[in-house]
């Protein structure tokens, strides 16, 4: 099962990494280091998971590389889920980046600016989705050093595999496969009191694009 586990990581990481040369070669953020320490156990990972905020508004700094250029930027997520969530963007001292909407009918683009790429637009909403989107079982649970993984494949054939590591049995990375060249790499660099990630980054190099992003208050 470790052998397995380490594997598969390690063919994820070389399918980014081929799309990433593949793309419009956006940066990868770097690799954050796991906690030393046993893997975790279910019951910390179900109790930590259980404990995390439902709804939540937090600002938004960072940063956005898209299609060749560097943004900096600051905005909004007003989060009710997964599927239920606003995500505004703006640049740093400059006009509006995208303001877009998730709901039950799916992803409602409300603006762009005409200089930004609306496809990235929209596939940056989805990702924080995908993100933000806590597994709903936590049947299969396979401890590596270090860090317990969690491999779930959905209806549409789109797999997650959820790293879960530390005491608390956070979520530290995620890569979600949607096909063959189109993956998702997501880390979380730390937690807040209540539960929250302090920041995310995103890497969709089939989509020319990655993101820092850091949640204030």
């Amino acid at each position: 099962m470790l052998a397995e586990a380490a594997l598969r990581i390690g063919r994820m990481a070389a399918v980014l990494g081929v799309m990433g040369l593949a793309g419009c070669m956006a940066p990868r953020p770097a690799g954050m280091p796991l906690e030393a320490g046993a893997a975790p156990g279910r019951d910390v990972i179900a109790r930590t998971l259980a404990g995390r905020p439902r709804e939540v508004k937090r600002s938004i700094t960072g940063e956005i590389f898209a299609r060749g250029e560097r943004i900096k930027v600051t905005g909004m997520l007003d989060f009710h889920g997964s599927l239920d969530f606003r995500l505004s963007l703006a640049m740093v001292g400059g006009p509006g980046l995208f303001d877009g909407r998730y709901d039950w009918a799916g992803i409602h683009l409300r603006s762009c600016s005409p200089g930004f790429d609306d496809r990235v637009a929209v596939a940056m909403i989805e990702d924080v989705s995908m993100a933000l989107r806590e597994p709903r079982s936590l049947e299969g649970l396979d401890a590596a050093e270090h860090v317990t993984l969690l491999r779930v494949t959905g209806g549409d054939a789109v797999e997650f595999t959820y790293e879960f590591a530390g005491a608390q049995g956070a979520l530290r990375r995620l890569t979600v496969m949607r096909g063959p060249f189109d993956g998702l790499e997501v880390q979380f660099p730390g937690y807040e009191a209540r539960g929250w990630p302090k920041g995310m980054t995103l890497y969709r190099p089939a989509y020319g694009y990655s993101a820092e992003f850091t949640f204030g208050q």
